[in-house]
Protein backbone atom coordinates (compact mmCIF):
# COMPACT_ATOMS: atom_id res chain seq x y z
CA UNK A 1 0.00 0.00 0.00
CA UNK A 2 1.47 3.29 -0.83
CA UNK A 3 0.47 6.38 0.78
CA UNK A 4 -0.31 9.90 -1.47
CA UNK A 5 -0.17 13.18 0.23
CA UNK A 6 -2.12 15.25 -2.46
CA UNK A 7 -3.30 18.85 -2.95
CA UNK A 8 -6.73 20.23 -4.05
CA UNK A 9 -6.22 20.48 -7.71
CA UNK A 10 -6.69 16.57 -8.60
CA UNK A 11 -10.26 16.83 -6.90
CA UNK A 12 -10.58 19.79 -8.18
CA UNK A 13 -10.42 17.80 -11.98
CA UNK A 14 -12.54 15.15 -11.16
CA UNK A 15 -15.27 16.91 -9.33
CA UNK A 16 -15.29 19.04 -12.39
CA UNK A 17 -16.49 15.84 -14.56
CA UNK A 18 -18.56 14.95 -11.77
CA UNK A 19 -16.59 11.96 -10.83
CA UNK A 20 -14.74 12.64 -7.63
CA UNK A 21 -15.90 9.52 -6.57
CA UNK A 22 -13.60 7.45 -9.07
CA UNK A 23 -9.93 7.81 -7.66
CA UNK A 24 -11.60 6.04 -4.47
CA UNK A 25 -11.48 2.90 -6.62
CA UNK A 26 -7.76 2.49 -6.13
CA UNK A 27 -8.21 2.48 -2.24
CA UNK A 28 -6.67 -1.11 -2.23
CA UNK A 29 -3.59 -0.03 -3.61
CA UNK A 30 -3.05 3.66 -2.30
CA UNK A 31 -4.51 5.51 0.72
CA UNK A 32 -5.14 9.18 -0.57
CA UNK A 33 -3.80 12.31 2.24
CA UNK A 34 -4.28 15.47 2.59
CA UNK A 35 -2.69 18.14 5.11
CA UNK A 36 -5.49 19.16 8.02
CA UNK A 37 -4.32 22.97 7.07
CA UNK A 38 -5.43 22.40 3.10
CA UNK A 39 -8.62 20.45 4.08
CA UNK A 40 -9.83 23.42 6.17
CA UNK A 41 -9.13 26.22 4.41
CA UNK A 42 -8.91 25.07 0.30
CA UNK A 43 -11.94 22.32 0.32
CA UNK A 44 -14.90 24.95 0.74
CA UNK A 45 -17.51 23.39 -2.33
CA UNK A 46 -20.47 21.28 -1.71
CA UNK A 47 -18.59 19.05 -4.35
CA UNK A 48 -15.44 18.92 -2.57
CA UNK A 49 -15.66 19.32 1.06
CA UNK A 50 -13.54 17.88 3.86
CA UNK A 51 -16.42 15.71 5.33
CA UNK A 52 -17.25 14.28 1.99
CA UNK A 53 -13.51 13.45 0.71
CA UNK A 54 -12.96 11.74 3.87
CA UNK A 55 -16.33 9.86 3.90
CA UNK A 56 -15.05 8.28 0.47
CA UNK A 57 -11.31 7.48 2.36
CA UNK A 58 -9.26 10.54 2.56
CA UNK A 59 -7.38 10.80 5.25
CA UNK A 60 -6.35 13.86 7.26
CA UNK A 61 -2.91 14.29 8.40
CA UNK A 62 -1.40 16.70 10.94
CA UNK A 63 1.63 18.54 10.59
CA UNK A 64 4.40 17.31 12.04
CA UNK A 65 7.24 20.43 13.34
CA UNK A 66 9.56 18.93 11.01
CA UNK A 67 7.25 19.18 7.92
CA UNK A 68 6.22 22.65 9.23
CA UNK A 69 10.36 23.57 8.90
CA UNK A 70 10.52 22.13 5.64
CA UNK A 71 7.37 24.24 4.29
CA UNK A 72 8.50 27.47 5.89
CA UNK A 73 12.30 26.86 4.53
CA UNK A 74 10.12 25.88 1.14
CA UNK A 75 9.12 29.27 1.10
CA UNK A 76 12.30 30.70 0.01
CA UNK A 77 13.22 28.44 -2.55
CA UNK A 78 9.51 27.97 -4.30
CA UNK A 79 8.20 31.49 -4.03
CA UNK A 80 6.00 30.56 -6.64
CA UNK A 81 4.10 28.12 -4.43
CA UNK A 82 1.28 28.31 -1.89
CA UNK A 83 1.92 27.64 1.68
CA UNK A 84 -0.88 24.81 1.33
CA UNK A 85 1.23 23.45 -1.63
CA UNK A 86 4.62 23.85 0.08
CA UNK A 87 2.47 21.67 2.98
CA UNK A 88 1.97 18.87 0.60
CA UNK A 89 5.78 18.35 -0.73
CA UNK A 90 7.13 18.83 3.07
CA UNK A 91 4.60 16.00 3.86
CA UNK A 92 5.38 13.76 0.57
CA UNK A 93 9.20 14.39 1.48
CA UNK A 94 9.45 13.71 5.01
CA UNK A 95 7.09 10.43 5.12
CA UNK A 96 8.26 8.96 1.58
CA UNK A 97 5.30 9.47 0.01
CA UNK A 98 4.02 10.43 -3.08
CA UNK A 99 2.79 13.64 -4.39
CA UNK A 100 -0.26 14.30 -6.33
CA UNK A 101 -0.76 17.34 -7.67
CA UNK A 102 -1.73 18.81 -11.37
CA UNK A 103 -0.30 22.13 -10.42
CA UNK A 104 2.46 22.13 -12.95
CA UNK A 105 5.39 24.86 -10.32
CA UNK A 106 4.33 22.15 -7.63
CA UNK A 107 5.29 19.38 -9.83
CA UNK A 108 8.85 20.78 -10.97
CA UNK A 109 9.65 22.01 -7.09
CA UNK A 110 9.37 18.07 -5.97
CA UNK A 111 10.94 16.65 -9.01
CA UNK A 112 13.82 19.11 -8.02
CA UNK A 113 13.34 18.07 -4.39
CA UNK A 114 13.56 14.04 -5.68
CA UNK A 115 10.12 13.80 -4.60
CA UNK A 116 7.82 10.61 -6.93
CA UNK A 117 5.23 13.26 -8.63
CA UNK A 118 2.27 12.21 -10.64
CA UNK A 119 -1.21 14.12 -11.24
CA UNK A 120 -4.67 13.20 -12.31
CA UNK A 121 -3.73 11.23 -15.76
CA UNK A 122 -1.73 9.34 -14.00
CA UNK A 123 -4.36 8.40 -11.62
CA UNK A 124 -6.39 7.84 -14.90
CA UNK A 125 -4.23 5.50 -15.94
CA UNK A 126 -3.54 3.51 -12.82
CA UNK A 127 -7.33 3.23 -12.81
CA UNK A 128 -7.88 1.39 -16.30
CA UNK A 129 -4.03 -0.59 -15.73
CA UNK A 130 -5.86 -2.13 -12.29
CA UNK A 131 -9.26 -3.15 -13.95
CA UNK A 132 -10.75 -0.38 -11.91
CA UNK A 133 -12.89 0.99 -14.39
CA UNK A 134 -13.85 -0.63 -18.13
CA UNK A 135 -12.28 0.77 -21.63
CA UNK A 136 -15.45 2.79 -21.98
CA UNK A 137 -15.08 4.33 -18.77
CA UNK A 138 -11.72 5.22 -19.48
CA UNK A 139 -12.48 6.86 -22.62
CA UNK A 140 -15.29 9.25 -21.06
CA UNK A 141 -12.85 10.34 -18.69
CA UNK A 142 -10.41 11.08 -21.17
CA UNK A 143 -12.67 12.90 -23.24
CA UNK A 144 -14.44 14.32 -20.28
CA UNK A 145 -11.37 15.92 -18.75
CA UNK A 146 -10.19 17.12 -22.41
CA UNK A 147 -13.49 19.02 -22.52
CA UNK A 148 -13.06 21.12 -19.41
CA UNK A 149 -9.30 22.04 -20.23
CA UNK A 150 -9.30 25.60 -19.35
CA UNK A 151 -12.58 25.54 -18.22
CA UNK A 152 -11.39 24.48 -14.59
CA UNK A 153 -9.45 21.81 -15.58
CA UNK A 154 -5.29 22.68 -16.19
CA UNK A 155 -4.29 19.46 -17.92
CA UNK A 156 -1.99 18.81 -20.58
CA UNK A 157 -3.82 18.81 -23.63
CA UNK A 158 -1.24 16.52 -25.78
CA UNK A 159 -1.42 14.17 -23.21
CA UNK A 160 -5.23 13.41 -23.20
CA UNK A 161 -5.17 13.67 -26.81
CA UNK A 162 -2.59 11.03 -27.14
CA UNK A 163 -4.30 8.55 -25.46
CA UNK A 164 -7.72 9.44 -26.47
CA UNK A 165 -5.59 9.14 -30.47
CA UNK A 166 -4.53 5.67 -29.17
CA UNK A 167 -8.20 4.27 -28.23
CA UNK A 168 -9.62 5.87 -31.59
CA UNK A 169 -6.83 3.63 -33.18
CA UNK A 170 -7.01 0.25 -31.51
CA UNK A 171 -11.08 0.68 -31.58
CA UNK A 172 -10.66 0.96 -35.48
CA UNK A 173 -8.67 -2.07 -35.47
CA UNK A 174 -10.24 -4.18 -33.45
CA UNK A 175 -13.39 -3.92 -34.72
CA UNK A 176 -11.70 -4.71 -38.31
CA UNK A 177 -10.35 -7.62 -36.45
CA UNK A 178 -14.03 -8.48 -34.89
CA UNK A 179 -15.28 -8.15 -37.86
CA UNK A 180 -13.18 -10.72 -39.43
CA UNK A 181 -13.57 -13.23 -37.27
CA UNK A 182 -17.45 -12.55 -36.73
CA UNK A 183 -18.09 -13.85 -40.06
CA UNK A 184 -21.75 -14.41 -40.53
CA UNK A 185 -22.50 -14.13 -37.14
CA UNK A 186 -25.11 -11.82 -36.17
CA UNK A 187 -24.62 -10.54 -33.09
CA UNK A 188 -22.15 -7.85 -32.76
CA UNK A 189 -18.61 -7.75 -29.79
CA UNK A 190 -19.43 -5.59 -26.81
CA UNK A 191 -16.90 -2.56 -26.60
CA UNK A 192 -15.61 -4.27 -23.44
CA UNK A 193 -15.31 -7.63 -25.24
CA UNK A 194 -13.47 -6.04 -28.42
CA UNK A 195 -10.50 -4.96 -25.86
CA UNK A 196 -10.20 -7.79 -23.48
CA UNK A 197 -7.24 -8.86 -25.02
CA UNK A 198 -5.59 -5.69 -25.81
CA UNK A 199 -5.68 -3.34 -22.79
CA UNK A 200 -2.34 -3.52 -22.06
CA UNK A 201 -1.62 -1.59 -25.32
CA UNK A 202 -2.85 1.24 -23.49
CA UNK A 203 -1.03 0.70 -20.60
CA UNK A 204 2.15 1.43 -22.72
CA UNK A 205 1.16 5.02 -22.98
Amino acid sequence: MRLISSDTSVWIDFSTIDLIETPFRLKDRYTFTMSGEAMDTELLTPEISADYLMSLGLVRVDLTETELSSAMAFGDMYIRLSFNDRIAMAIAKNRDMILLTSDGPLRKAAESEGIEVHGTIWIVDELKANEKISVQEYENILTGLLAHCGKGVRLPVNELQKRIDVLKNVTEDALDEADLYAGSHTERMTHDEVFSDITNILTEV
